[in-house]
């Protein structure tokens, strides 16, 4: 397949939160949407999750049948990306193919994060799944707007079957600032070798999604595991584990 089954990225870009490390092209959010972040309002739900370090993928049940099309962030096929740690995605996706059925809906997709290969953070998921789900998406009759499922609807779909960012926030009535809620990351949550990157606000406001943030640590290398050219990748988790059954965190 040379076109994109969404006609569409996956998944968009997160803005930081002042005091988050920026890469490359990344960008903030507004100051208004920060305040937010720590003082939500009435009507306001604040989510916080750690921030899993991996490849952003998602898996896309059309309309029309049971097939599953697993994309990378972009929204290409990742049967055919260039990159290993996507082919090997397609592979497991393919092989676990049941467990994507049974919380998609047609035409919904499953973003996540593929953490198969060490980016800036090792993990070690031998005998486990190092994939991490986080939003079931549709499309609107925006073309560029995707509809997310609320997390608790998200949660009560995927909870058990997939493993999940862990939990560190969640109110209704409160904010958090991004380094308390960093400071409650745990590395056996997610089989983490090294410091967290960092967390991940969700904002929902009058029981619908209203927007993102990220906060990444100061101290954070992204990239600080890719190879030379020439070189062999980091793996944190190796294909023997490809059909085995799934051991969630």
């Amino acid at each position: 397949m040379t076109t994109k089954p969404l006609n569409r990225k996956a998944y968009t870009s997160i803005g930081h939160l002042p005091g988050s490390k920026l890469g490359s092209g990344d960008h903030r959010i507004c100051d208004g949407q920060a305040v937010i972040c720590l003082r939500p309002r009435r009507g306001d739900t604040v989510i916080v999750q750690e921030k899993v370090d991996g490849s952003c993928v998602a898996v896309f049940r059309p309309d029309d049948g049971n097939c599953l099309l697993p994309i990378n962030r972009a929204g290409w096929p990742c049967a055919n990306s260039p990159h290993l740690q996507h082919r090997y995605f397609d592979a497991w996706a393919q092989v676990h193919h049941r467990r994507f059925l049974d919380v998609l809906r047609p035409g919904e997709w499953l973003a996540g994060e593929w953490c198969m290969q060490a980016h800036g953070t090792r993990y070690d998921f031998r005998g486990r799944e190092p994939f991490f789900a986080f939003d079931i998406m549709a499309a609107s009759q925006f073309k560029d707007i995707a509809v997310r499922l609320l997390y608790r609807d998200f949660e009560k779909r995927t909870k058990g079957v997939f493993n999940l960012p862990p939990l560190l926030h969640y109110a209704d009535d409160g904010g958090i600032e991004p380094k308390v809620a960093y400071d409650r990351t745990d590395p056996a949550q997610t089989a983490r070798i090294d410091p967290a990157e960092g967390v991940v606000y969700r904002v929902e406001s009058n029981l619908a999604f209203n927007y993102p943030a990220k906060w990444v640590h100061t101290d954070y290398v992204p990239g600080r595991y890719f190879p030379p050219p020439g070189g062999e990748p980091v793996w944190n988790w190796s294909m023997d584990d490809l059909t085995t059954e799934p051991s969630l965190l």
